[in-house]
């Protein structure tokens, strides 16, 4: 089992890291955005961007400036998952390693959704020295 250790702002902790992307993706998202997944399918979790703006603000404050509700209506979902592609390239995501609205939204390419998310989880520890992470192994 391998444990990934965070600081971030007032959040510190460790966070259990299984091997299975989107469980590693999830349990990274719940931590920063603070919104837990519970018991919702990954695409409905992640669906109308809220969390994922969350998440973004988290990484580096006011990234994400307008949040549309989840009650919005899908053009203005869509609109802060766009968003959040937006702050994904800004934070050094490659063009390469981010999704289309559609592939999250019509949940037509998850795969890329958990890339992305997994690869801006790489950036976040690796480029941010106030927020500093280690893998530790625990018996």
């Amino acid at each position: 089992t391998a444990m990934l250790t965070y600081s971030s702002g007032p959040k510190e902790g460790s966070i259990h890291m299984s091997g299975d992307r989107e469980e590693d993706v999830t349990a990274w998202v719940e931590v920063l955005s603070g919104v837990p997944r519970g018991d919702l399918a990954f695409h409905e979790w992640l669906k109308d961007g809220t969390v994922l703006c969350s998440l973004a603000n988290a990484i580096q404050p006011g990234i994400v400036e307008k949040v549309h509700p989840s009650s919005a209506p899908m053009f203005k979902q869509m609109e802060n998952v766009t968003s959040f592609i937006r702050a994904c390239r800004s934070l050094g995501d490659l063009e390469k390693d981010v999704f289309n609205t559609v592939d999250l939204y019509e949940a037509k390419n998850l795969a890329s959704v958990r890339c992305c998310a997994s690869f801006l989880r790489s950036i976040f520890f690796c480029i941010n020295e106030k927020r500093p992470s280690r893998i530790v192994d625990h018996p």
